[in-house]
């Protein structure tokens, strides 16, 4: 898990190069993504959980399976 300040910076710039398509996601999870203008792996590791609900399309089974992916990531 990336800890204090600097880690998480360096963690963000890594994640802005990579894209969601390149996740493992469901296509049909990276497109309600990309609808919200959610593109890079850094956007989806900002996003809060409220927000990320709030995308149409989304919905408990498609969290559970994001919530796996931000675990990956820290």
């Amino acid at each position: 898990m990336a800890k204090g300040k600097y880690a998480r910076k360096r963690l963000l710039k890594q994640l802005r190069t990579r894209l969601i398509n390149e996740s493992g996601l469901s296509e049909w999870i990276i497109k309600a993504l990309t609808r919200a203008e959610i593109n890079t792996m850094a956007d989806l590791f900002i996003c809060n959980e409220e927000k990320l609900k709030a995308v149409p399309g989304i919905g408990d089974k498609a969290m559970i399976e994001l919530r796996k992916l931000r675990n990956s990531l820290k």
